[in-house]
């Protein structure tokens, strides 16, 4: 008895002394009064639309009297039942727990922790698995419930939690799992996120769908416990099948390059912390019908200008190994994952003749290209003339060729480009290739300086290196007019007379003199400034400049900011 006795004061030391040495230097729960969470920065178009969105964290802020009641009920009834009765910790769900874990030697372990022990953890302490964690957590969720009410520890708690699929709070997840805001949930599917805390990968209808299923159904039979729902009420919820739906794309204004034009300027602004985690609401004048017109139109003159210039080749060539005993249009689909366009399809090359191509694609099956599709497909050559004009399929394509095709019924030509024959048949393609040059384009109204649409190259899949903004090129003889006026503001006048002739200037040591000339290789002898600035002539120009001097031209760019460092040459 004595021995007993001994060892239970042993026990009782080794646990006070377990809770001293966790309640040393615990973090402070006061700047949970002052919960500031990471949000997302959102980016939208001039109707509202949404651009694009970006953070640390997928998080949209909640206040709790935002939220559907019967939401808040699910999330009570799945992760603690007993949470408007107990002080920060549930001895009974520890008790509980205990005993699962005891009596089940398979399985994961129960925990027992209570909403608040849950703040306590994702706010101030850190997922380390360990009794001492345990404990800090117990103290911090005992204090949170004597300094805050049961209405702000939810309101945490429900923007904190994290819910899979990079969502954090429900506001995000609602959006993510359903594409709806949470008030419009039904029972089956609030019910659903209700039990995602517990393990959101396990639980992902994604990648088990019976297991979503069945803690979706428990999470029910746990509403009829507390009563926040009839047992009538959850066999129906049980009954409706769970759909997961991605966020509609119509509701978005794809702008690629403008989008990250907006992100890059915040960031230089606020730094990326502030970016990412401040949540800013950012109104741009991004008008989304001129954007939409540009990026096909763009994209496909591009093209058509790269084709032009010949055929690059397929995307690759398969080996007979690599196509033999599958399924060509399960092959297919697996290639996609690598190879992959907006627009066209992916193709495998399965016969050629003399007069068409037959192709193989992943959505519409067999297919062909006929040899005059193919007229424009001769050999590549960027800066010469093309190779010799194609007279049969075979000079193109080759069995086993991987390549793009677009179909000619569902084909959209740029503007100003002709549309495929009505006679065109079903079962006809036309040969693609992503080009090989890139461009770029900026709508401005030219009276208030917005930038109502850009696109900065071909596709931003390919590059995202924004030709419009990023590009450093000679400006040419856009700079001229900025020439003359420095000339006008240093005493010249427009009927002041140069001689446009043949010149030659001295360069640095021992590099050859240059010798400028004038786009049409003439010279027209005496001009005034006003008839050279008419013609564009260079050689006049640039005497004005050696007259000027180089300093008062580099002056008035940089004041015009037209170019922050020129260069101090001519």
């Amino acid at each position: 008895m004595r021995l007993l006795f001994a060892l239970g004061l042993v026990a009782i030391a080794v646990v006070v002394g377990l809770f001293i040495y966790a309640a040393r230097d615990l973090p402070s729960y006061a700047e949970l009064e002052n919960y500031d969470p990471k949000m997302l920065s959102r980016v939208y178009a001039e109707d509202g639309s949404l651009m694009t969105e970006f953070g640390e964290e997928k998080r949209m802020f909640l206040p709790l009297q935002a939220t559907p009641q019967l939401l808040i009920d699910a999330f009570v009834a799945a992760e603690d039942q007993h949470f408007y009765s107990h002080w920060g910790v549930d001895i009974s769900g520890i008790i509980r727990a205990a005993i699962h874990n005891v009596t089940k030697s398979r399985g994961r372990l129960a925990g027992g922790s209570t909403i608040t022990q849950q703040v306590a953890k994702n706010f101030l302490l850190t997922n380390e698995t360990s009794i001492i964690r345990k404990i800090k957590e117990a103290i911090l969720a005992v204090r949170i419930e004597k300094a805050f009410t049961k209405s702000k520890i939810l309101e945490l708690y429900l923007n904190k939690i994290f819910l899979g699929k990079n969502s954090y709070g429900i506001a995000s997840a609602s959006l993510n799992y359903f594409n709806k805001p949470v008030e419009e949930l039904a029972l089956e599917e609030l019910a659903f996120l209700a039990g995602l805390p517990k393990a959101p990968s396990t639980y992902s209808p994604q990648h088990n769908m019976q297991r979503a299923i069945a803690r979706r159904n428990w999470v029910l039979d746990r509403m009829v416990a507390i009563k926040a729902i009839t047992k009538e009420q959850a066999e129906t919820a049980k009954a409706i099948p769970l759909i997961v739906k991605k966020r509609n794309a119509f509701e978005k204004a794809p702008a690629p390059y403008y989008a990250e034009e907006v992100r890059r300027f915040l960031v230089e602004k606020y730094g990326r912390q502030g970016a990412y985690c401040n949540g800013f609401m950012v109104r741009t004048p991004l008008n989304p019908t001129f954007q939409k017109i540009i990026d096909r139109n763009f994209a496909k003159i591009i093209e058509a200008h790269d084709r032009k210039r010949g055929y690059h080749g397929p995307i690759t060539r398969l080996t007979v190994e690599e196509v033999k005993g599958k399924p060509l249009r399960k092959l297919l689909h697996d290639l996609e994952e690598k190879h992959s366009h907006p627009r066209w399809h992916l193709a495998l090359v399965k016969k050629v003749t003399d007069q068409e191509a037959v192709i193989v694609t992943y959505d519409y099956g067999r297919g062909r290209i006929k040899l005059e599709d193919l007229k424009w497909a001769r050999t590549y050559a960027p800066n010469k003339e093309v190779g010799p004009e194609i007279n049969k399929a075979q000079d193109v394509l080759a069995p086993l060729d991987l390549v793009w095709v677009a179909h000619k019924k569902s084909y959209q030509p740029a503007l100003g480009q002709s549309a495929a024959p009505e006679e065109t048949q079903a079962d006809e393609f036309y040969l693609r290739q992503v080009p090989k040059l890139s461009g770029a384009i900026v709508v401005m109204d030219p009276f208030t300086g917005r930038v109502l649409a850009m696109t900065g190259g071909y596709s931003y899949k390919y590059s995202q290196f924004n030709r419009a903004t990023q590009a450093l090129r000679q400006c040419g003889s856009a700079l001229k007019p900025f020439i003359y006026l420095a000339g006008l503001e240093n005493g010249f006048t427009p009927s002041d007379v140069f001689v446009d002739e043949e010149i030659s200037l001295a360069t640095v040591k021992d590099q050859d003199d240059w010798s400028p000339h004038n786009y049409g290789e003439d010279f027209k002898g005496e001009l005034t400034l006003r008839q050279a600035l008419e013609r564009s002539n260079n050689i006049v120009t640039i005497k004005l400049v050696r007259q000027l001097g180089i300093a008062k031209m580099i002056k008035i760019i940089r004041k015009l900011n037209i170019n922050p460092k020129p260069q101090p040459n001519l």
